[in-house]
C-alpha cells in the first residue's frame, strides 16, 4: 500500500543518504520541487500557527502545528509512550512520521516503524550530511502523500528542532534566509524566547541558505591545514580573576584528533599582561570540526579540573579557498553567556589555517547536492510562494 511503499522509501534515503536520491536526475528532482512548492510550502504558507497543549492520561504534552503538515512536540515522557501512539494514531492515522532528534533511539516497532531516529546531540550541530538526510527525509514523507504528516522532536524543542525546520524550510523554498527561517519557527513555538538555538547550529543552517541561495559559494572537498588558534584577550578564569590557563581539543567528524593537555608545570599560564593567547594546532582536517577550549585548574584528587571556557563548530567544505583566517566574534561562540564576565567586551576567536587546493581530489557530498540546488536557482518559478 501506499504507506508501506512510503516507509520504504524514507528508510532508503536513511540508509544512503541524500547523495543518492540527487544523483537520480535534475529532471526528476525539478519535478518533485515543483510538487513540494505545490503540497508543501502552500501548506506552510496557509499554516495556523496555532500552539495548544493537549492533556494525556498520564502527563501532558506540548502539540504545536508548526505549518498544517509539519508538527513539533515537547520531548514525552517515557512513562506514557503508549499513550502518545494512541494519540497520534487517532489524529493522524498512518499518514504521520515520527523524526526523532534526540540520542535516546526508540524501538524499531514504535510508531509502526514509522520513525527516524537522528541521534542528534542537543547543542551542536549534527553533521551536515546528517542535516540533509534529515531533510530529505522530511521532504520525500510529504511528496508521498499530499495528507502525510510529520511529528518531530528533540529534547526541548529548541536547538535540533530548530534545525531540522529551518533547513527544510530554506530547502524547499519557504525561506532564503536561514535567520528567517529560525525565527519563523521561534515565532511559532517560542514566541517569548530571544534565542532557541547555538551560534554554531545556526552557522549549519546558513550552510543550507549557502548551497540553496548564493550560487557563488561552492562547497570543495580540500583539506584545511589548522595552524594556530589566537584568542584576542586572555578571558579571566582563574580563581582571582587574573589569568587562564588554556588547552585546546579538536574534533574531527566527532571523533577528537588534538588535546593540547599536558602537566600542570608545562602549561601555560596567560595574564592580561600578556593581551592575547595563542595555541598551536597545526593539524590537517576535513568535514564537520568541533574545537573547545578549556581553562585547567588545580590537580583535585589526582586528576585535572577544567572548565570549558567556549566551543565552536564549522564544516571545511564552506571555508574560502583563499582564506588564511576565520573569526568569530564573541556572538558567534557556543556556552560564552555562561561565563560572559570573564571575557573582555570585544573577545574574538581567530583560527590561522591554509587550504590546501588539489583539484584532482573528487567532489565531495556537498558539491553533488550543490550542482542540484544551482539547477533550482536556475528555475525560479519552481520555488515561487508567491
Amino acid at each position: 500500500g501506499t504507506t508501506a511503499n512510503a516507509n520504504s522509501t524514507v528508510e532508503s534515503n536513511n540508509k544512503s543518504s541524500w547523495v543518492s536520491y540527487l544523483k537520480g536526475g535534475a529532471e526528476n528532482i525539478l519535478k518533485e520541487a515543483k510538487s513540494a512548492s505545490e503540497k508543501v510550502v502552500g501548506a506552510v504558507v496557509n499554516a495556523s500557527n496555532l500552539y495548544s497543549n493537549e492533556k494525556l492520561d498520564e502527563g501532558q504534552l506540548i502539540f504545536t502545528t508548526v505549518t498544517s503538515r509539519v508538527f513539533a512536540i515537547s520531548y514525552p515522557d517515557p512513562n506514557i509512550v503508549d499513550t502518545i501512539q494512541q494519540m497520534i494514531g487517532r489524529k493522524f492515522g498512518d499518514r504521520a512520521y515520527f523524526f526523532n532528534l534526540t540520542t535516546v533511539p526508540y524501538p524499531k516497532e514504535f510508531f509502526g516503524g514509522r520513525v527516524l531516529n537522528a541521534g542528534w546531540e542537543q547543542f551542536i550541530p549534527p553533521s551536515l550530511e546528517s542535516m540533509l538526510t534529515v531533510t530529505a527525509a522530511i521532504d520525500r514523507w510529504l511528496l508521498v502523500c499530499p495528507d502525510n504528516v510529520v511529528i518531530i522532536h528533540c529534547q526541548n524543542g529548541t536547538g535540533p528542532t530548530s534545525l531540522a525546520l529551518a533547513s527544510y524550510f530554506i530547502m524547499c523554498g519557504l525561506y532564503q534566509s536561514g535567520t528567517s527561517a529560525l525565527q519563523y519557527y521561534a515565532t511559532t513555538r517560542y514566541p517569548k524566547t530571544t534565542s532557541i538555538i547555538t551560534p554554531s547550529q545556526k552557522r549549519y543552517v546558513e550552510y543550507i541558505e549557502k548551497m540553496m541561495h548564493h550560487t557563488t559559494i561552492t562547497p570543495h572537498n580540500h583539506m584545511v591545514i589548522l595552524c594556530n588558534l589566537t584568542l584576542n584577550a586572555v578571558p579571566l578564569f582563574s580563581v582571582n580573576r587574573s589569568n587562564c590557563k588554556p588547552f585546546v581539543e579538536v574534533f574531527e567528524n566527532d571523533k577528537k584528533i588534538l588535546s593540547t593537555l599536558r602537566e600542570p608545570d608545562v602549561m601555560r599560564t596567560y595574564s592580561t599582561d600578556d593581551g592575547e593567547v595563542e595555541i598551536a594546532i597545526n593539524m590537517g582536517v576535513k568535514g564537520d570540526i568541533r574545537v573547545i577550549v578549556y581553562h585547567a585548574r588545580n590537580y583535585i584528587g589526582g586528576k585535572m579540573s577544567a572548565i570549558k571556557m567556549f566551543q565552536l563548530s564549522f564544516n571545511t567544505a564552506f571555508v574560502e579557498a583563499d582564506s588564511s583566517t576565520l573569526r568569530f566574534p564573541k556572538s558567534r561562540l557556543d556556552g560564552i553567556a555562561r561565563h560572559e564576565n570573564k571575557f573582555a567586551p570585544k573577545f574574538s576567536v581567530s583560527l590561522s589555517l591554509s587550504v590546501q587546493v588539489d583539484k584532482s581530489t573528487e567532489d565531495c557530498v556537498y558539491q553533488v547536492i550543490y550542482t542540484i540546488y544551482v539547477v533550482y536557482t536556475q528555475h525560479p518559478t519552481i520555488l515561487d510562494t508567491t
